[in-house]
């Protein structure tokens, strides 16, 4: 897969953010990653599967699983939901046989080598790799499926329509239905963070963000500055008497402004000295 499949891939969009990640590298997609998953095992740096934890994941998929959809077979398997959560046939009828592809828009982002470029038996070889890797993965595709047309057909001796549309489906094409294009919508900075003035800069490889805020949007904000210096309980706030119309620790203060803080911040009452190292203590 290499780093990253996409050059607008963020390591937090395809992750997550810590220290929630899932894994801290993306070659976990391309490594039993359903089974991993299944059994939170997504550290790689751990020892590797065996086919015991194949079938503890294996064993988690049917004592756990209340419906399984196969999106390859989404007609029929998703019938299984009027069982397991009340799916209303009614509503859901016309939509079975649709298939709509969200992100197609976004297909031409993504840098994929194709079958000319890597050579057909370079590919063979690649996609055997690939399979033999990925063995646990493949076997729980094939349980998944088996499991799936079980549960459609014991939710279709309960219900008659579940299985009249079980035995129909297969008789329809899926017509492939094209996501009609959202309107781009300009976000500022401000908009997401709740800032005045706020911007994001690329700091020594980081992106950073500067978000100037007023006590009041601090209050209702979802978000913490992660740069704001810890305290013990009852220590002041450092420079307490600073932090007002949207100024704070975290934008004045920190490290990476270097040693005189963030200038943009200072006037002639105000300066790093008074703001920055207010003694903790007093």
């Amino acid at each position: 897969l290499g780093m990253w499949w996409s050059p607008t891939a963020h390591i937090d969009s395809v992750l997550g953010v810590p220290p929630f990640r899932l894994s801290e590298h993306p070659s976990l997609y391309g490594d039993n990653y359903y089974t991993r998953v299944l059994l939170n095992r997504t550290d790689l740096d751990g020892p590797p599967l065996t086919l015991q934890d194949y079938e503890v994941a294996k064993s988690i998929l049917f004592d756990r699983m209340s419906a399984v959809i196969v999106t390859e077979d989404f007609a029929r398997s998703v019938l299984q939901l009027t069982c397991t959560l009340g799916l209303d046939l009614d509503i859901a009828r016309p939509l079975l046989q649709a298939h709509v592809r969200p992100y197609q828009q976004n297909e031409a982002l993504l840098a994929i080598p194709t079958e000319s470029e890597l050579g057909i038996d370079a590919l063979a070889r690649l996609q055997s790799r690939f399979a033999r890797k990925n063995r646990f993965d493949y076997g729980l595709y094939q349980e998944a499926k088996r499991l799936s047309e079980i549960q459609v057909a014991n939710c279709a001796k309960r219900k008659p329509v579940v299985a009249e549309l079980r035995a129909a489906s297969a008789a329809y094409p899926v017509k492939e239905v094209k996501q009609a294009a959202i309107p781009e919508v300009n976000v500022s900075v401000d908009d997401l963070f709740g800032c005045v003035n706020g911007s994001v800069e690329y700091v020594n490889g980081t992106f950073m963000l500067l978000c100037p805020r007023t006590i009041e949007q601090h209050k209702r904000s979802w978000w913490t500055s992660v740069a704001a210096r810890k305290r013990r309980p009852g220590r002041r706030i450092p420079g307490e008497h600073c932090w007002f119309d949207g100024f704070e620790w975290a934008v004045c203060c920190d490290d990476s402004f270097g040693p005189e803080g963030n200038k943009d911040c200072w006037d002639g009452i105000h300066n790093y000295s008074s703001c920055c190292t207010d003694s903790l203590e007093k």
